[in-house]
């Protein structure tokens, strides 16, 4: 069974494994640079608007609407005029009948936001908004489509007086998306064009379940009408999501599993204690004293390294198998986090080649992922 402590003043997460060997969980933050090289070229400012492209139709639509209204109106105050002016035998013998206005209906159209509003909610970390030498953005909203809307049947069981009933229920679903893309150009005419990913992916939306079908399917449809006037401001989110990971400098809060080892009479581990202790310290200034940092950081890489340095295929080793692994995961993190990605990768390659536990190799997964993305970042901050 795993046991749980907290270390005071480090705010640091202890988890045994079993077997003398435990990881501590370093909470810290660390900033992170843009993805794209188009914002390490001295450009600070961005000049963000909205585009809703599916409202030129619509608005055309309106347009057309209204000039077909106002058409039937002036033919209907003519008529009418006509009408009133000519006696009841000029009527009959014109055929005139008393004008009716007969509008036709309403076309559906969609849900028009405010671009202003949207275009205000968009922020980039680390850049002030701005039209001089800025990035100009424009993020286009692609129209709202519901999907699939239905009705389900199903049926629901309950007791009362321990007699059992069964309950036909009906239970309204859809599926509904708003894709936004996103173009971004900087003054020296590099550009960005991207979909928005998790605007492409439909949302899920369901009622309650009800005892008529026509309670259910009223149910959805309010809902999609209802979430048609606030999807925008969801996406909004993942747009702001996007730009902050391609064009933003942000403080971005990250986690390291430092494997340590119980000692026992056989073996002492008290340096990887020190390395350990070092790292946790390391981590947590990272953001505030990168230089001290650093070299805490390296301190506890090179103890690290030479315990690998003794490693031994004997179960009884000091740094056998078991250890190895664990250190081996501690120098991945730590290479990951100080840009040392020489060793990262010689580290990755090494555990890659080694048989682990699921927990040992969601853990390498783990770092393998934020390895790619650090650094593709830093190779993208030497480009600039």
């Amino acid at each position: 069974m795993k046991t749980f402590f907290t270390l005071l003043g480090l705010s640091t997460l202890f988890i045994f494994t079993g077997c003398g060997t435990k990881y501590q969980t370093v909470s810290f933050e660390k900033k992170r640079t843009p993805l794209n090289p188009i914002a390490h070229n001295g450009i600070v400012n961005y000049n963000p608007n909205v585009v809703l492209s599916y409202a030129e139709n619509a608005l055309i639509e309106k347009e057309e609407y209204e000039a077909e209204v106002e058409k039937i109106k002036t033919q209907y105050e003519k008529a009418v005029e006509k009408y009133n002016n000519a006696n009841p035998a000029e009527r009959i013998t014109q055929g005139l009948t008393q004008p009716q206005l007969v509008l036709p209906p309403q076309p559906e159209l969609p849900y028009i936001y405010n671009e202003k509003d949207l275009s205000s909610r968009i922020k980039i970390e680390g850049m002030e908004r701005g039209t001089q030498n800025a990035l100009d953005i424009n993020v286009f909203f692609q129209g709202y489509l519901p999907d699939d809307i239905k009705v389900e049947k199903s049926t629901k069981k309950r007791k009362k007086n321990d007699v059992e009933y069964v309950d036909t229920v009906f239970t309204g679903r859809a599926k509904v998306k708003h894709e936004v893309r996103v173009y971004a150009q900087s003054p020296m005419g590099s550009e960005y064009n991207e979909f928005v990913r998790e605007t492409q992916q439909f949302k899920e939306l369901k009622t309650g379940s009800y005892t008529d079908s026509i309670t259910a399917s009223r149910e959805i449809r309010n809902k999609v009408d209802s979430e048609e006037k606030q999807i925008a401001f969801t996406n909004i989110d993942h747009v702001n999501n996007l730009l902050n990971s391609q064009f933003g400098t942000k403080d971005v809060h990250y986690t390291a599993k430092i494997f340590t080892f119980k000692s026992n009479k056989k073996n002492d581990y008290s340096d990887l204690d020190e390395a350990s202790i070092l790292a946790q310290h390391g981590f947590k200034i990272l953001n505030t004293d990168p230089n001290s940092a650093y070299e805490k950081l390296n301190q506890a890489y090179n103890i690290w390294t030479d315990a690998l340095n003794q490693h031994s295929s004997d179960r009884k080793a000091r740094i056998n198998d078991k250890v190895k692994k664990g250190v081996l995961l501690n120098l991945i993190a730590t290479s990951i986090y100080t840009d040392n990605w020489e060793g990262a990768l010689r580290y990755i390659t090494a555990l890659e080649n080694i048989k682990t536990k699921s927990s040992e190799t969601a853990e390498l997964n783990r770092l393998r992922q934020i390895y790619n993305d650090l650094k593709t970042r830093y190779d993208a901050l030497e480009k600039g």
